[in-house]
């Protein structure tokens, strides 16, 4: 058994991509409701936009940890360029 100080929370890495636990229809809804966008399909053409389809097209199509981090990566970097954050 591991130490408390191995188990505590504050020890704990989480999983940014849980890719196992994913629901693959889950991801594929929220394709749906970004490709329903009518009036605010412009917010998802810019670099930080696309980069977030992306995500969730590898989200949906990949069950390599390593791909899903990458495109978490870029979307996150697009992001940053703006000033923004998640």
């Amino acid at each position: 058994m591991g130490s408390a100080e191995e188990t505590s929370p504050s020890n704990r890495r989480s999983n940014p991509f849980p890719h196992r636990s994913m629901n693959p229809n889950s991801v594929r809804f929220l394709q749906h409701q970004a490709a329903s966008l009518l009036l605010y399909q412009g917010v998802l053409m810019g670099e930080a936009g696309e980069a977030f389809v992306q995500l969730l097209e590898t989200l949906y199509r990949h069950d390599k940890p390593s791909a899903c981090v990458y495109a978490y990566a870029r979307w996150f970097r697009a992001l940053m360029a703006r000033g923004q954050s998640w």
